[in-house]
């Protein structure tokens, strides 16, 4: 199972004024974040960085170990303030999703500086990339879609001076095109926003993630009747969107 994070805040320090794109409707408390962590380690899974969750899919260790990567998308600010200490207490490792250039009328101050992501990788973290701008990448050109996703990787590899081997797709949005444009790339896997599956060789592209918030139904999402359960469901999500052109 891999988890995906966005903001991990105190309630009484979550801005007033905020845009979609911040997406401030997964956010999660410092305290609710470490008390998942734990409960998902009571429940047998063995949290594991994402290369060895995705190297582990080839030979079945992944699913055999109960494997559990945990994610973050897009690099924020509270992530390097709040989710890190509590990742650093547990030695849980993490793969953050940074998006390399701006956001369209996001304030600059609440993502990580280039020092705080430098900072990274001795802590335990690894920084994936989430494109240049965070736009939806089914609706762009070739040569756009190229840019989003080919530079972005450069620019963070520049800047962290460490490999960047995995993508996240913005806004979880992709097709045929986009998940070739991401193999050309040279990206050993990516991560979609579907939830509920069971990951595979052939899912690496598009790996199931699960979205863990305050509410007390996604706890269910570590139980692994229900997810046996819905595995049809997410894999069938993934079909249509792999189509959709």
């Amino acid at each position: 199972m891999i988890l995906m994070y966005h903001h991990v805040c105190p309630a009484e320090l979550i801005p007033e004024k905020v845009v979609p794109l911040e997406g401030w409707q997964y956010c999660v408390s410092p305290q609710l974040f470490r008390q998942q962590l734990i409960q998902a380690r009571q429940r047998g899974w063995q949290f594991t960085s994402l290369q060895q969750y995705v190297a582990g899919l080839t030979d079945g260790t992944t699913v055999r170990q109960r494997r559990l990567a945990v994610t973050f998308d897009d690099g924020w600010l509270d992530n390097f303030q709040y989710a890190l200490p509590v990742l650093t207490e547990l030695a849980v490792p993490a793969t953050i999703f940074v998006v390399s250039g701006t956001m369209a009328d996001v304030p600059t101050e609440r993502r990580m500086s280039v020092d705080q992501l430098r900072t990274l990788n001795s802590c335990g973290v690894t920084v994936g990339a989430h494109s240049c701008t965070h736009p939806q990448l089914t609706a762009l050109t070739p040569d756009r879609l190229q840019q989003e996703i080919v530079d972005c990787r450069s620019q963070l590899q520049d800047v962290t001076g460490t490999s960047v081997d995995f993508f996240a797709y913005p806004g979880g949005r992709f097709n045929c095109h986009v998940v070739q444009a991401v193999q050309q790339a040279g990206y050993t896997a990516a991560c979609s926003v579907i939830g509920m599956g069971v990951n595979s060789p052939e899912t690496k592209y598009w790996l199931y993630r699960d979205v863990f918030t305050e509410d007390w139904r996604d706890w269910l999402r570590l139980s692994g009747r229900v997810r046996r359960w819905l595995t049809g469901r997410a894999d069938l999500r993934a079909r249509k969107r792999f189509k959709q052109i």
